[in-house]
């Protein structure tokens, strides 16, 4: 028998709270922001801390986006708190991702962000050597992906696809040939290969197959490549999302991507996952709550005001509110969207919304509909006010939904909105996107 428990951390973004995290500057860039900042260091410690607590699990994965945006000050940190995790008797592999690296870190004091000191591609080669590295069986030096050995019976894929910004989310052609030679080893010794990247392989909800960055480019080709050599297990990050999805490809070969929110942002989620054999079995906890100097509690509601006020606030930003150049159109248009409800925009549609979300402004819709998109297993399938109303206006406006797939159709595969939105609303898939247990 084989057996194989690890604990699946992704999208940590710590950041080092004496850089500077207060102030107007601050408060303004937090408006429209999923994740807290000023928080992320003591949260990523809370998990840390219920991580190193379980003497019965040794092994412990982060998929990229360490810290914030690449401050290095923020790097050296969490490198000590890597090592103090290190210490409780747990083996950390790693890879790391574009906020890593050369992303315009700055920190906020007063009225200024306050540019500090970044992080190069090769200074993550020497910060994170030993959470990985130092233990591969085979490394690709060119885009830093490695192979490890994590316990009999099982290795460790762990692909980097953001070495470049131009090519960030993509396998070129040779480094498939690296990772086809290193599954061609695998299967010679008997090993079951677990793979890790920061991306998405399947998207969370096939809405985001429209979006670029929600994937890995040309997802379905290299998800079946994966599959079809043995991979039926990816372990990704990236959209701070909880999706567990599955992707069969034409020869009749699956792989499961588990993909896992950030610990520092709403859901605000981690994964335990056990392997026995063939059988898989996913658990996902909440960050830890925990209390800030000033006796600020922060849990999961708190978490959720902060997901909460981004959509409203972007649309706000979009409309420039409180800026010397916003015009009196945006001044109006922007008290119109903060009055305006679904029954508002139905009966522009030329019908009547359904009495349970009527009343509903349209912010609050747009949170209500992007919120379980994020937290995993959204429900508003057919049946409900929400997909009824949501079906009935797209079919209102198809005249303008019909160009719009056509522009954004290829030949290989036509597009439809409508469809896409409506099958994200809930999962009717065979596997929960947060505790489900299945077969590879």
């Amino acid at each position: 028998m084989k057996k194989l428990d690890f604990y699946l951390i992704t999208d940590t973004h710590y950041f080092e709270r004496s850089l500077g995290c207060s102030g107007e500057a601050y408060d303004n860039y937090m408006k429209g922001e999923q994740m807290c900042l000023a928080e992320n260091q003591p949260a990523d410690r809370a998990v840390f801390e219920a991580v190193g607590k379980d003497d019965s699990t040794d092994i412990v994965l982060l998929a990229g986006d360490l810290p914030k945006n690449g401050e290095y000050e923020s790097h050296l940190a969490l490198v000590e708190d890597l090592k103090k995790l290190q210490a409780k008797g747990k083996k950390i592999y790693l890879i790391t991702a574009g906020h890593d690296f050369n992303d315009h870190p700055n920190a906020y004091a007063g009225k200024e962000r306050i540019p500090v000191k970044g992080t190069t591609r090769d200074d993550l080669w020497e910060l994170y050597y030993d959470f990985g590295l130092s233990d591969a069986l085979a490394v690709d030096r060119k885009t830093h992906s490695y192979v490890v050995k994590l316990t009999d019976g099982f290795r460790l894929l762990a692909l980097n696809v953001d070495s470049e910004r131009e090519t960030r989310g993509s396998v070129s052609d040779e480094m498939q040939e690296w990772i086809l030679k290193q599954l061609d080893e695998a299967k010679a010794a008997g090993d079951t290969v677990i793979a890790m990247e920061h991306y998405p392989l399947i998207p969370q909800q096939p809405v985001f197959d429209l979006v670029g960055d929600a994937h890995l480019r040309d997802w379905r080709s290299k998800a079946a490549f994966l599959a079809d050599n043995g991979v039926n297990l990816i372990l990704t990050g990236h959209m701070h999302a909880q999706s567990i999805k599955r992707f069969t490809s034409e020869k009749g070969n699956s792989i499961v991507d588990i993909q896992t929110s950030a610990p520092v942002g709403y859901p605000s989620k981690y994964r335990k996952v056990s392997i026995t054999d063939n059988k898989v079995s996913v658990k996902s906890f909440d960050t830890p709550d925990f209390v800030l100097e000033d006796g600020t509690k922060v849990d999961k509601p708190y978490f959720l005001r902060q997901f909460s006020q981004m959509i409203p606030n972007r649309m706000a930003s979009m409309l420039k509110e409180g800026r010397e150049d916003q015009t009196g159109i945006q001044k109006f248009l922007l008290k119109r969207v903060r009055s305006l409800t679904v029954g508002g925009v139905t009966r522009l549609a030329g019908f009547g919304a359904k009495p349970e979300i009527k009343n509903l402004k349209v912010t609050d819709f747009a949170v209500k509909l992007v919120l379980p998109m994020f937290e995993g297993d959204p429900q508003f399938g057919p049946g409900t006010p929400v997909y009824e109303d949501l079906s009935k206006f797209f079919s209102r406006i198809s005249f303008i939904l019909n160009k719009v797939n056509a522009k954004l159709s290829k030949d290989d595969r036509k597009v439809d909105i409508k469809e896409l939105v409506l099958s994200s609303l809930y999962n009717d898939g065979d596997l929960s996107d947060n505790d489900c247990e299945f077969t590879i």
